[in-house]
């Protein structure tokens, strides 16, 4: 009984412990315990902290509890440390335990300046605090500002509590407290203060120096997250036994106790790698990216004993400057110097080693031993400079510059074409169809003239410029610069386009007519050297104008600056007067005017004959039996002086509008109210011209 009592005593306690053990056998249990435990220390829900907002979450390293009025961070290194207010603010704007502080090594408690201070102690390497009070707010104090300031008593001590966090000016760090200045030169290790007797106690003070806390310091130098380099990429490694180096976004920083950690970005760290990077002839970096010299340059030295330096401008890219060269360069000063930048990397040619700058060149003939510039007279700087007796430096090339195509054939101006192509496909669209209406404009003004009461001579300025069209078009489309002298005025469709044609009262087709008082516009037979024809008298005068008068190419033939193929001189000024008033009786059997060549399809414009309705009195050679190539019609298309302007001519049937750019059929909606400006044999014609159905 008394085994049997202990064994069932001892699977109890078993089983109790099996169930208790999940609560802390797992990073989040042992976080969820000590926080709890933490809180519940401070007072719980009655604590400055409040009531608990939600479960324990991982964050970096660690784990976080939230709560109403603050936090709690926990690792197993740093135990449950409790933070609020304006120390939790300043924290989680630098990252928290993302960032580079670390976790809070202590609970926020207040500081030694006065009991309203407040401060953080974290566990990042460089032993960073931040201190608070009222009149001053939150800031930073770490490194080399943060082991001065103690050394100097810290908040209570000369210089008070910081009143910024640290900032920087090259290679110098600087920290402002309320009653004076830290500086810390990086490049020197050496301080300076402000008053500067405090400098003195600082002397021989230790400065943190492991890589994590110079990596740090460089990437907060750079400009951390929002500077060049961007974010981290991954955790620090080794490079060899006494490298490391930490990948960014854009970029990586290198750190060796000798030459410091430093941060390079761009085309410079593109040349160092392709140079063999920390392992290659260069060596580590022993300064980041600073200002050239010269407008918009850049360069990095590096620990190689010739002291190389990558040189970098946006004309010439990033050149290698090293071995005997670089000694010459630097005797001759350099960039700012005699000879400038470089603009190409170095040439060897078994024991000779030149490189071309801005301003010359410089050879090392390692055979002799002597230098050769251009310009000559440079060469004389250079003599007694030591020069290392070594090997010539053997730094691998920059990778090759892409070149454009060798036959001369560069793509990338090829978007240039497209717009250009495009651009000229749209103005000759735009001219083809300016021609097109041009030409029907020009066919159908001789009746919108009548309709409008014009009796202007020709289409120049009074007909087509300001003002005819300029109210409803404007000056700057249908005014002088469209349809004003450049284009439908003289030089054009003026006198010798367009005269005017007048028909008598009576005519009636097939009665007998005279080419009798002949009426000539006084521009057109000015223009041709002729004379004005206005009564019977005049008619022996100027009997052969007469009798040339109704052949229309007669009328331009003499003195005419057109060529042969211009269809100018198609339209005549002749009016015929009524049959009582001539002499003889004549034969009507011959058209006005014979058939022409179809300038239509040549030019884009308007055949506009008038019918063979119309005759006239006097003789004239047969016409072509296929004036259009065989075509059934010869005339496509015509534009009359009707008295009736409903009335279609025979066999045009076609209404078309010049305003609307429509034409109409006959049974169309708008037909018969339609006035046309041209007529049409059939709507092939008519569309050809660039007009379109109505309906």
């Amino acid at each position: 009984m008394g085994r049997a009592t202990v064994a069932c005593v001892a699977l109890v306690a078993m089983v109790g412990l099996m169930a208790a053990a999940p609560a802390s056998a797992t990073p989040e249990g042992d976080a969820d315990v000590a926080i709890t435990d933490a809180w519940n220390a401070a007072g719980g829900v009655a604590s400055t902290l409040g009531d608990k907002d939600g479960g324990v979450y991982a964050a970096g390293p660690g784990f976080v509890q939230n709560f109403a009025a603050g936090a709690i961070y926990y690792t197993p290194a740093t135990g449950a440390r409790i933070m609020h207010g304006a120390i939790l603010d300043r924290y989680r704007a630098l990252g928290g335990p993302d960032g580079d502080l670390g976790f809070p090594t202590i609970d926020e408690g207040p500081g030694r300046v006065s009991p309203e201070s407040r401060n953080s102690t974290f566990s990042a390497a460089d032993n960073p605090v931040i201190f608070w009070t009222p009149e001053t707010g939150a800031w930073v104090v770490r490194g080399a500002m943060n082991a001065a300031w103690d050394r100097l008593g810290g908040s209570a001590g000369a210089l008070g509590v910081p009143v910024e966090d640290e900032t920087y000016a090259g290679s110098v760090i600087n920290q402002r407290f309320v009653n004076g200045l830290i500086s810390y030169d990086t490049a020197t290790a050496t301080f300076t203060t402000e008053p500067p007797e405090l400098a003195g106690e600082l002397a021989g003070l230790t400065v943190p120096a492991d890589p994590a806390t110079a990596i740090n310091l460089a990437y907060r130098m750079a400009g951390g997250p929002d500077g060049p380099l961007g974010a981290r990429d991954g955790d620090a490694y080794s490079i060899g036994d006494e490298g490391t180096a930490q990948n960014f976004a854009n970029g990586k920083i290198y750190y060796t106790v000798d030459t410091g950690a430093h941060a390079l970005t761009g085309a410079i760290l593109a040349r160092y790698e392709s140079a063999g990077g920390p392992t290659g002839e260069l060596a580590f970096p022993t300064s980041g990216e600073v200002d050239g010299g010269v407008p918009d340059s850049k360069q990095v030295s590096f620990a190689a004993p010739d002291h190389p330096v990558i040189f970098w401008t946006e004309e010439h890219g990033a050149i290698v400057v090293n071995g005997p060269v670089k000694t010459a360069w630097d005797k001759l000063g350099g960039p700012t110097g005699a000879l400038g930048i470089p603009i190409a990397e170095h040439d060897i040619n078994r024991d000779v080693m030149s490189q071309r700058f801005s301003g010359g060149e410089i050879t090392w003939n390692a055979t002799d031993r002597t230098f050769t510039t251009k310009p000559d007279e440079l060469a004389g700087s250079l003599e007694g400079i030591e020069v290392p007796n070594q090997p010539l430096p053997n730094v691998p090339a920059a990778p090759p510059v892409e070149q454009p195509d060798s036959s001369g054939w560069n793509v990338s101006w090829l978007w240039w074409l497209v717009p250009l192509l495009v651009l000229v496909a749209i103005s000759g669209l735009v001219w083809l169809i300016g021609r097109r209406r041009s030409g029907a404009a020009a066919a159908a003004e001789p009746t919108e003239r009548r309709q409008r009461g014009q009796d202007e001579s020709d289409h120049g300025d009074a007909d087509h410029g300001d003002t005819d069209y300029g109210d409803d078009y404007g000056d700057s489309h249908y005014g002088d610069s469209h349809y004003g002298d450049s284009h439908y005025g003289d030089s054009h469709y003026g006198d010798a386009h367009y005269g005017e044609v007048t028909y008598g009262d009576d005519y009636e087709e097939g009665s007998g007519y005279r080419a009798g008082d002949v009426v000539i516009h006084d521009e057109l037979f000015t223009h041709r050297g002729a004379h004005q024809v206005e009564t019977t008298a005049d008619l022996e005068e100027n009997q052969d104008v007469i009798n040339t008068a109704p052949t229309r190419y007669d009328f331009v033939a003499e003195g005419a600056d057109f060529d042969d193929e211009t269809p100018s001189g198609r339209h005549a000024a002749v009016r015929y007067e009524p049959a009582e008033e001539q002499t003889e009786s004549v034969d009507y059997a011959e058209p006005l005017v014979p058939p022409l060549p179809d300038w239509g399809d040549k030019y884009g414009l308007f055949n506009d004959y008038q019918p063979e309705a119309l005759t006239r009195p006097v003789a004239q050679p047969e016409p072509d039996p296929e004036p259009h190539g065989g075509e059934e019609s010869a005339y496509p298309a015509i534009h009359l002086p009707l008295e009736d302007p409903h009335e279609a001519p025979a066999g045009f049937s076609i209404k078309a509008c010049m305003r609307s750019g429509s034409y109409h059929v006959p049974g169309g909606l708008s037909y018969d109210e339609t006035i046309a400006d041209i007529w049409f044999a059939d709507e092939q014609h008519a569309q050809a011209n660039g007009f379109h159905r109505a309906d």
